[in-house]
């Protein structure tokens, strides 16, 4: 009887193929070569095919490529090449992938009279067998580093042996300095021990022990010595089987997120996982859209499940919903360019937005934890009495809000880490969530949010950007300048905040728009200011080495640098430059200030027009006089 279903199955294997083959005697097999999608990627494809009552039957070759350039052409390249064979719409044989990423690097070179630039970047490389469309035999997955248009090592190697579409007994996986063996049971259960070694250590790296698909334990090395910790050893626990990819990586770091861990999760044999779950689902996603959906990552594991009463489920929904919809209200308040700008000037406006940002940092954050577990399919498989303190290391926020203009928010009294429910974490969204709808309506009176005009939100946002980069530049220029650079720098700020603030306090009118624009360009202005500020030391050292010569000294026979035209650079460092600094400290306005940042460049290219000239009458004429007005007269630099 064994005998005659074996037989039976190998009959059953073989009819397609016949088929295909009968079709073949009467249906020619013509070519396709154009646009093409594979995956999400839109490129161009080359293959064989049949039309069998009316349906496109693959058979034969197929070649796939496409190149994505980022609107930034800095950004890089992203390239993919796929080939392979069908047979009766299945795939067969060989099949190669191929990614690289790739992007400009600092090297350019002179070829043939042109200059070069060379890149740097990643590049994917998988080689496997398909049989009958499932996959087969040994399977290898690379990832090499380009440096200046050259593949110059092997980031990261694995070899996987498939049996009709399951990983078999064991795989290795070689990353720069480590190697990791692995091992399965004949139905792709993970078993035993997995271990990574380091050539460079006499004892092994880590090692992930399974029985049977559950992972008991990690071992790994520390400072101190070997670490071992438990993870799934409770026997009463009821246990699933799953799929050994992205979601179990993520059962383990939100299951342990303690500080045990940490070492053992975000490096090692789990980073090394990471990157085949990596490679192997960009496989997938390219062949998601052809007649067959492949899995690759096709190792299995078990984990303790926990599974949801009905009530539970419902408010694990209710949760997940107002957590969504409170993160939206959140960023429309943190994210809107007028309370970003009216709360510099208003005080209870500042309240409500800092009210906003403590709800948004102190739970929102904390609860997209939950929003994201539940998109991964895997709150089921967290234990919920450890809930508490994986959301809220720090503790529940028993008091939010700090400030006493907020007593309307809606709070209530929340219990110890260890007792949290899904339904204290359904309490505690719906109070963020009605408190953001409290919030939002008291700053839509103050603000107008939701009839402003699309046009000066826009133009808000846009402001709100430069005065931050403005304030950034600043803080950056003031870490190494000098006292009087300092005090200049000061006064530019505070011209800036004042020009701010009086556009805040402004009423809606159609001038407001107007004047968001000239503001603008204002800051544009003084940010290049700053940065004429910022590129001062580097102008007197450069005015200094210019006006410094090699002389013969006869005396000691030895070639000296000397100072010359000593008039002329005294009166630049000790009259012209702390004289224009004073000039921006007393007279800045929106409309000079381009004059003075290009006043400095005018006065570095005068300098070096006066190296080479004859000074004699000039460096009379400056040790006599002492007013700034006369010596920037007489070196050529009228302010007027």
């Amino acid at each position: 009887m064994r005998l005659f279903t074996s037989k039976l199955r190998r009959l059953l294997i073989f009819l397609p193929s016949l088929l295909i083959t009968s079709i073949g005697f009467n249906q020619s097999v013509e070519a396709y070569q154009g646009p093409y999608g594979l995956g999400n990627q839109k490129g161009v494809a080359k293959y064989e095919f049949m039309l069998f009552n009316g349906d496109t039957i693959k058979n034969g070759t197929f070649e796939f490529s496409s190149s994505t350039l980022q609107e930034d052409s800095q950004m890089g390249q992203t390239a993919y090449e796929v080939s392979g064979h069908y047979e009766g719409n299945k795939l067969s044989d060989r099949w190669e992938f191929k990614k690289t990423y790739l992007r400009p690097s600092n090297n350019t070179k002179l070829v043939d009279y042109k200059y070069v630039t060379t890149l740097n970047g990643e590049e994917d490389y998988i080689i496997g067998q398909f049989e009958d469309g499932l996959p087969q035999g040994e399977w290898q997955l690379s990832r090499y580093r380009i440096l200046d248009s050259k593949v110059t090592d092997t980031i990261f190697r694995s070899i996987i042996t498939y049996n009709q579409g399951i990983p078999q007994l064991s795989a290795k996986i070689y990353h720069q300095n480590s190697s990791l063996v692995t091992r399965y049971l004949r139905n792709g259960m993970a078993h035993d021990e997995w271990t990574l070694f380091n050539p460079n250590a006499i004892e092994p790296q880590e090692i992930w022990t399974f029985d049977h698909g559950l992972l008991k334990s990690i071992q790994y090395n520390d400072q101190e010595g070997v670490v071992i910790v438990p993870i799934f050893n409770d026997e009463s626990l009821d246990l699933q089987e799953i799929s050994m990819d992205q979601r179990f990586l993520s059962v383990l770091s939100n299951s342990f997120p303690s500080l045990d861990t940490v070492q053992a999760l975000n490096n090692g044999i789990f980073k090394l996982l990471d990157i085949q779950e990596t490679l192997l689902n960009g496989v997938e996603s390219l062949l998601k859209r052809e007649e067959q959906r492949i899995k690759l990552a096709a190792y299995k594991v078990k984990v303790p499940t926990y599974p949801f009463e009905e009530k539970e489920r419902e408010m694990l929904e209710k949760l997940v919903s107002l957590t969504e919809e409170s993160v939206r209200i959140a960023t429309g308040i943190l994210s809107n360019s007028q309370l970003n700008i009216a709360k510099l000037s208003d005080r209870e406006t500042a309240a409500y937005f800092e009210a906003t940002d403590q709800i948004n940092r102190k739970i929102l954050k904390p609860m997209t934890l939950m929003v994201r577990m539940d998109d991964q399919n895997i709150t089921q498989y967290i234990n919920r009495e450890k809930l508490g303190n994986q959301l809220f290391p720090e503790g529940l926020p028993f008091q939010v809000f700090e400030n006493s203009a907020l007593k309307n928010l809606r709070t209530h009294s929340y219990p110890n880490l260890q007792n949290v429910r899904i339904a204290d974490l359904t309490n505690l969204i719906e109070d963020a969530y009605a408190s953001l709808n409290f919030l939002r309506q008291k700053l839509s009176e103050k603000a107008s949010i939701t009839i402003r005009e699309k046009a000066i939100v826009s133009e808000e946002a846009l402001l709100v950007r430069k005065a931050q980069n403005f304030q950034s530049l600043v803080n950056t220029v003031s870490t190494n300048a000098s006292d009087h650079v300092k005090t200049t720098l000061t006064s530019v700020q505070e011209f800036a905040e004042n020009k701010l603030t009086a556009y805040a306090n402004m009423e809606d009118s159609e001038n407001k728009l107007n004047t968001a624009k000239a503001l603008e360009l204002c800051y544009e202005d003084l940010t290049k200011l700053v940065t004429s500020l910022g590129s001062l030391p580097v102008q007197k050292k450069e005015i200094r080495a210019m006006y410094t010569d090699d002389v013969w000294n006869p005396f000691t026979s030895t070639i000296m640098s000397e100072n010359i035209k000593r008039r002329i650079t005294n009166a630049y460092e000790e009259v012209v430059i702390p004289y224009t600094l004073t000039q921006i400290q007393n007279n800045l306005t929106c409309d000079n200030s381009a004059d003075f940042s290009d006043r400095f460049k005018v006065i570095e290219d005068r300098m070096i027009v006066l190296r080479d000239m004859k000074t004699n009458k000039l460096e009379r004429k400056l040790r006599r006089k002492s007013d700034p007005e006369v010596t920037l007269a007489l070196l050529g630099l009228n302010t007027e």
